[in-house]
């Protein structure tokens, strides 16, 4: 066996020297496949920075999975009867800053996990096979255990939950709206659970809680089987918003509902280590109010009982904010496969907050624009709704089994006066007049019940009415 040894460090940061990527480091010869010069001898070794080497915890996997058979890359497991294939899983603990606790003194681990693919622009550089025609050249990536992104409109707190014993929690902390949250703290190759509760824009408050967890892998995890199966598995989670809901209340919870979609990061083998999860966390549906007084949205029905009181349960949304809202369930009682869909046509329900009346029905389809209508007190607003697919700043919002649908709810007419006059504004057909001082708005512009539906009626025609005094919008100055 040969005895020499190499050593070397990789930043996490993309950044380097000379704009080279500190992610990345060159492996000394030996390291690669057997036939350009692979050394079956040599392993590669990892730990975290002032830590201690990786170990190999899978003794239930069969003991093979670390360190990595750097000298084997390209053999197959079957053939070579040990695990040449990837992926590699080991523990590594760091220094005493991660002893848990003061009772047992036990020393938090860590887990990584290494995956191998062929880098083909090595192995195609300059237009040919430089190493051979059955050869090619390797890369390989540590990733974390699991990583979490939170393709929502605020940030979540999560945490990652024993799926045998739900009462142990493994990993905590605060998911990023967009952004990936990289989880080293939890062994992907044990069953693992997950648990979110959506946190307050403003505040950081907790909103509602999670009704009930969904799995991020199997019982039955690894490469023992041999299977290669890489299709995303999509999980509903529920959100019980009641405390944040408005609208009349029946004492019944609508859930906001959340598609969880895990995907290992790549296939696994036989006698090879669990593949790292990637968890995309989406809301089916999304309402942002435009308008410059709160709305109550759902995209859940309503009925009224006897007594007409309104059984209407929805999402509050501030002027100028967004926010997921009730939707259907899409899932079996089961709560184990989400059939995943593109995005589709909804029906939206909106009201103006606190004024307790009905809300409007909206039927809306991507891409399209449709106009509407919401009872106030003061008078009926026309409303303009548009819809399209969303994501946060730097994440795709197609790139999902599971798509969010954001409805943007704005007045079809605001005043805003910039004049240095109050003026006086009234709607076209009669309406209630409202005074403006200079620099106020935007303001809707408030319509009697009759006019807006006549209105809706008429819509297509182009048809020339006499003036009258009530038709045009008054001005005083």
């Amino acid at each position: 066996m040969d005895s020499h040894r190499w050593t070397g460090s990789i930043d996490g940061s993309a950044g380097g020297t000379d704009g080279a990527d500190a992610r990345l480091v060159p492996l000394p010869l030996g390291c690669g496949g057997s036939g350009s010069g692979g050394d079956e001898f040599l392993g590669l070794d990892l730990r975290l920075m002032n830590g201690v080497w990786g170990t190999d915890v899978s003794e239930e996997l069969g003991g093979d999975t670390w360190p990595v058979r750097v000298g084997s890359l390209g053999l197959k497991n079957k053939a070579c009867g040990f695990n040449a294939q990837g992926p590699w899983l080991a523990s590594c603990v760091r220094d005493d800053a991660d002893v848990v606790g003061t009772e047992d003194g036990k020393t938090k681990q860590r887990y990584v996990v290494v995956v191998a693919e062929p880098d083909a622009e090595v192995t195609s550089a300059g237009g040919g096979d430089v190493l051979g025609r059955d050869e090619t050249a390797w890369k390989l990536t540590a990733h974390p255990p699991v990583s979490v992104q939170t393709a929502l409109p605020c940030d979540c707190s999560y945490e990652i939950v024993d799926g045998l014993d739900e009462s142990i929690v493994l990993a905590a902390g605060v998911a990023r709206a967009g952004a990936t949250e990289r989880i080293v703290d939890v062994n992907p190759a044990s069953s693992l659970r997950l648990r979110l509760v959506p946190l307050d824009p403003v505040t950081g408050a907790p909103r509602g809680r999670c009704v009930g967890s969904v799995p991020l892998n199997g019982t039955r995890v690894g490469g023992r089987s041999g299977g290669s199966e890489r299709s995303p598995k999509v999980h509903e989670m529920l959100v019980d918003q009641s405390a944040n809901f408005s609208g009349s209340n029946s004492g019944r919870s609508e859930f906001v509902r959340l598609a969880v979609t895990c995907e290992p990061a790549c296939a696994t083998h036989v006698r090879s280590g669990p593949a790292p999860i990637l968890v995309d966390v989406r809301a089916p549906l999304l309402i942002a109010n435009g308008c410059p007084f709160p709305l109550v949205c759902s995209g859940v029905g309503f009925v009224s009982n006897s007594n007409s009181n309104l059984k209407f349960h929805g999402s509050s949304v501030q002027p100028g904010r967004q926010a997921m809202v009730p939707t259907d369930p899409v899932t079996s009682a089961a709560n184990t496969n989400v059939n995943t869909e593109d995005l589709h046509a909804r029906v939206v329900y909106v009201a103006r907050e606190g004024d307790g009346r009905a809300p409007s029905r909206i039927d809306i389809a991507p891409g399209s624009v449709v106009r509407s209508a919401v009872s106030t007190a003061e008078g009926v607003v026309e409303v303009v709704a548009s819809a399209s697919a969303w994501a946060p700043p730097g994440v795709s919002s197609l790139a999902s089994t599971s798509p969010c649908l954001r409805v943007t709810v704005v007045p079809s007419l605001a005043v805003v006066n910039l004049s240095g006059y109050r003026v006086a504004i009234e709607a076209a057909g009669g309406g209630i007049p409202r005074d403006l001082e200079p620099g106020a708005g935007p303001v809707c512009v408030f319509a009697p019940p009759r006019s807006i539906s006549e209105n809706h009626k008429r819509r297509g025609k182009k048809k020339k009415r006499k003036g009258r005094p009530g038709d045009r919008k008054s001005t005083r100055l």
